[in-house]
């Protein structure tokens, strides 16, 4: 099985020719260049970075004007256990 973690905003959106770049260091968007908006381009490529390490993925939804969804999926090996009563996750 897999952890599905999905977080959304209602930001200034992503062009769809720029989702693709998003996991490069320094990278950021036309948009948020143009804007006022504060960032270094570091987040989401520590972000990929760390799903890569764990054989994990991202898909990115977005809107422009409208916001983003992104969506991480990390794979469940047979060492994981998930309690319900527990929100960690314990190897």
């Amino acid at each position: 099985g897999n952890v599905i973690i999905s977080v959304s905003d209602t930001g200034i959106g992503i062009p769809a020719e720029a989702i693709e770049k998003l996991g490069q260091e320094f990278f950021r968007a036309s948009n948020a260049r143009n804007e006022s908006y504060i960032g270094t381009g570091l987040g989401l490529a520590t972000v990929k970075q760390l799903l890569d390490h764990f054989n994990g993925g991202m898909q990115v939804e977005s809107t422009l004007g409208a916001g983003s969804t992104f969506t991480i999926s990390l794979p469940l090996t047979e060492k994981h256990q998930w309690n319900a009563y527990d929100t960690r996750l314990t190897a």
